[in-house]
């Protein structure tokens, strides 16, 4: 409405014509094809729509970018690493504490602060601010490489982060592309946003059974798309051409990803048995606790997510609160990992270093880690540094599980009863972490499955999946439970619906989804007049005043 009077500002009446609030125009946010609720859209129509077979070829090329932009994205990380850790690149966990001299501390401490300095010049770099561009709803590809740039040294500098978010927006942008691009393509959005976000996670992961549940669940089962930074409501779309779309966009990716970056499963499995069914109640219990420590990570993150908003709010120069916040996330990450460097990003070699381990971890070293790197992942996340949650949370499963199955087993050993070794709990709190974490159930098993290829896993991980889920779904710390957010694609925790900043603003993310009749509803439990809404890059794109 603003845009089309050409209104900075727009005063809303109710019903009797009193004024109930105003809305501050920040930037023009319109797109031609955005619909509104119960109306046609302002889209003009198009004479020229393309047919169903090509909508098809144009998924698989989706499906083809998406893979070659994932195995370049990982070759990039693997070439930072290559350079910052030289020949001792493949050693991982308790081995780098076995490397003598003040030098190696430096190595080990120093590349996450410089990545968190670099992160933070590119974000300021990047910002639209900076650039004196305004983005129409839209970021620019200029922004996007900026973030897939970002992410790359993020990750290369051993942040505690993981590569699946920005396999994800690759995908995702890559959609993107072709929904700007073809006529009707803006008529099947929902079709080419699961396409993309699926063969991020099968390129990602070389999982592309996962992928396409991934797609199911994150994005088909929603209303809502963001294609830039547009919020958009899409009807249903024909369900045999979504299918069609996702499921080859999905192997397409994936057959890149094996192409470029080998076939061989992530998870080194060693040779283990589960001795019998009797352990299920052992799971079960497992189950729970995969639960609760979800919600303390999630709880964790955002917290560290709502330091950086007060620090950026008290802060002067955002500039300044720019370049310092992935600083400390960085000299954090850093930190923590002289003493524990299995925290920094290594792949899915500090996974294995657990599963592998014959004595090198006790059940107390685990717990410590897994408390540190819960710290040190929310913290990088908090300050800005760019990754995914996904392989942070097969990290804190597999070392969860790991110590868990190491006090059953010696609890077990002293009534001379045979339980499973700690492997098999430790794959298994892989799958519960990661669904109640990320809030994929789904997608969780069948990554559990696919890393592993073992199928002997599969019945004690629904168990706990199921109760981890459940557990985490009604243990919510404060209501922060993550909901998976089809506006960003992150498959990643997302921001909680509404944070204070200080005590006069109620300040809320243009991604959250939320109503205007919602955000009158907290201004009113919250005795909150003023309301900021801040974009992707936080910055301000919006006020609304509620009035008397």
């Amino acid at each position: 409405v603003c845009g089309t009077n050409k209104r900075a500002i727009e005063w809303v009446r109710n019903k009797s014509g009193t004024v109930c609030f105003s809305v501050g125009r920040e930037e023009d946010e319109t797109r031609d094809y955005e619909r509104q609720e119960g109306g046609q859209g302002t889209g003009t129509k198009k004479s020229f729509q393309e047919t169903e077979f090509a909508l098809v070829l144009a998924a698989c090329s989706i499906g083809l970018l998406t893979g070659l932009g994932v195995v370049l994205f990982n070759d990039a990380v693997g070439s930072i690493r290559h350079l910052v850790w030289g020949d001792v690149s493949g050693v991982t966990g308790r081995e780098l504490l076995a490397v003598e001299g003040h030098e190696w501390a430096l190595r080990l401490a120093l590349p996450p602060v410089m990545a968190g300095g670099v992160v933070g010049l590119i974000t300021l770099a990047s910002s639209p601010r900076a650039l004196s561009v305004k983005s129409k709803g839209k970021a620019s590809w200029f922004e996007r490489l900026s973030r897939v740039g970002s992410s790359i040294v993020t990750l290369g500098g051993g942040a505690s982060l993981g590569p699946e978010g920005p396999s994800v927006e690759i995908g995702r942008d890559v959609a993107e592309y072709f929904v700007d691009t073809l006529k009707s393509g803006k008529k099947h959005v929902a079709s080419f946003v699961a396409a993309g976000s699926g063969a991020g996670v099968a390129a990602g992961f070389n999982a592309p059974i996962s992928g396409v549940f991934f797609a199911v669940e994150t994005v088909l089962q929603r209303e809502e798309y963001l294609i830039g930074r547009t919020k958009v409501l899409q009807e249903r779309e024909s369900s045999g051409l979504t299918i069609a779309m996702v499921l080859l966009a999905a192997v397409l990716a994936a057959v890149v990803s094996q192409a470029g970056l080998g076939s061989s499963p992530a998870f080194k499995v060693p040779d283990y048995s589960l001795e019998s069914f009797g352990e299920l109640p052992l799971y079960f219990l497992f189950g729970s606790v995969c639960g609760i420590v979800s919600s303390v990570f999630l709880y964790s993150i955002s917290v560290a997510r709502d330091t950086s908003q007060i620090w950026r709010a008290k802060t002067a120069n955002e500039a300044v609160a720019t370049i310092t916040l992935p600083l400390f996330g960085g000299l954090t990450t850093g930190i923590i990992a002289l003493w524990y460097p299995e925290i920094l990003y290594q792949g899915f070699d500090n996974v294995n270093s657990v599963l592998r381990s014959s004595g090198d971890y006790d059940a107390s070293i685990l717990m410590q880690i897994v408390v540190l790197k819960i710290i040190a992942t929310s913290v990088c996340r908090g300050s800005g540094l760019k990754g995914g949650l996904y392989a942070p949370s097969i990290f804190i499963g597999a070392s969860l599980g790991s110590a868990y199955g190491l006090i059953c087993q010696q609890l077990a050993d002293a009534f001379g009863i045979a339980v499973s070794p700690p492997q098999a709990y430790a794959l298994v709190g892989v799958g519960a972490i990661l669904a109640s974490a990320c809030n994929v159930p789904l997608t969780s098993i069948l990554l559990l499955f696919e890393l592993t290829r073992d199928y002997l896993i599969i019945l004690p991980a629904l168990a706990a999946v199921g109760i981890s889920y459940w557990v985490s779904s009604n243990w919510d710390l404060q209501g922060v439970k993550h909901q998976s957010n089809p506006a960003t694609m992150d498959p990643e925790v997302s921001d909680a619906s509404a944070r204070r900043v200080d005590g006069e603003d109620l300040v809320i993310h243009v991604d959250d989804g939320l109503t205007i009749s919602q955000i009158l509803a907290l201004c009113e439990a919250q005795n909150k007049r003023n309301v900021v809404v801040l974009n992707e890059e936080n910055n301000v794109s919006a006020t609304i005043h509620k009035t008397e």
